[in-house]
Formats: C-alpha cells, structure tokens, sequence
C-alpha cells in the first residue's frame, strides 16, 4: 500500500526470468564485441585476440566514430586497470578485478599476455549462457590457451559468475589505502 505522497514506481523484474530481455541484453554483448572487432581491424585498437575473431559469428565494419569510441573507452579501462594493478603492486597488496556484465571482454587475455596477473585474482560475472558460450570459445582457440593454461579459462558457476583465479576475500585495502 502506497504512502501518501508517494508515487507508484513499478517493481523491476528479474531479467533473468524474461527470455527476450535476455536475448536483448545477449545481443548488447554480441553488438559490443563486433564494434570492438571491427575497431581492431581498422587499426584504432590493438587486441591480438579480437583481430583473429576470437569471438565473430559475423563480421561487421562501423564507423570511424564508433571505432574511435571504442578506442577510447578500451584504453580507459585498461589504463585504470593497469594503475590499479601497479599501486597495489607498489604497496605489496594483493589485487582483485571483478567485471561486471564482462560479456566478452578480452581484457584478462590482455592482462595476463603481459604477465600483469601474478598477484591478481579476476574475476567476470555476467548471464550463465554469455560466459559458458565465452568458455567454450576459449578454450577452442590455441592462442588463448598458449596465453592461459585451458583449463585455467572459463569455470563458469551457475549463477553466471567466471572464475579466472581463485577468489579471495580481500583486506579492507580501501580503508587502508584511500589513495587507491
């Protein structure tokens, strides 16, 4: 029953429960990594497993602007990734990455190609379906298992969550290190 005074606001529903919601959030996911690929083959990104159409059921040519766009949020992303992993590294902390709604991300390929990933624990959550399709794939592809031991990739739980390294419970790191 509504108090006075407030407005009626419909309750979210579990997406996961509506197959079309989730084919429509799948297809963000699918949208996503054409416009990274295709990024990557007009030279805006490089990304040795995107190039080679790691993930590609079709093949797509966008924009300038779009690959741009891409270009620019990869490298963000990356770049705050890559300090987060050298400060905690400075302080002698252990890291913990967690990507959320990872869909397709080549990111923990990327990473762990530099060999930045000694002392992180990473981990993708996302739709069970998105990240058993992207284990599948994975470890199909030889590059990505000469990168990362197969059976290294993709563990991926039933409530959509995939495991690259054992997940620890962390420190308070944020309490004692505010500057991170």
């Amino acid at each position: 029953e509504e108090e006075e005074g407030e407005e009626s606001v419909p309750r979210c529903s579990d997406a996961s429960q509506d197959p079309q919601r989730v084919r429509g959030i799948e297809r963000t996911n699918d949208d996503s990594t054409m416009s990274k690929a295709s990024a990557c083959r007009e030279g805006y990104l490089e990304d040795a497993f995107l190039r080679r159409g790691l993930y590609q059921t079709r093949l797509c040519r966008r924009t300038a602007l779009i690959n741009r766009g891409y270009f620019v949020r990869m490298e963000l992303v990356r770049g705050l990734i890559s300090s987060f992993i050298d400060r905690t590294a400075e302080l002698q902390l252990g890291s913990q990455v967690v990507v959320l709604g990872a869909g397709y991300d080549t990111s923990y390929l990327h990473f762990k190609e530099r060999q930045r990933l000694d002392h992180v624990r990473w981990m993708e959550i996302d739709l069970p379906a998105v990240l058993r399709r992207k284990s599948d794939m994975l470890r199909q592809d030889p590059l990505a298992c000469a990168v990362a031991m197969c059976e290294e990739l993709g563990k991926v739980g039933r409530d959509g969550r995939m495991l690259k390294h054992r997940l620890e419970q962390l420190q308070d790191v944020y309490t004692k290190h505010p500057e991170l």
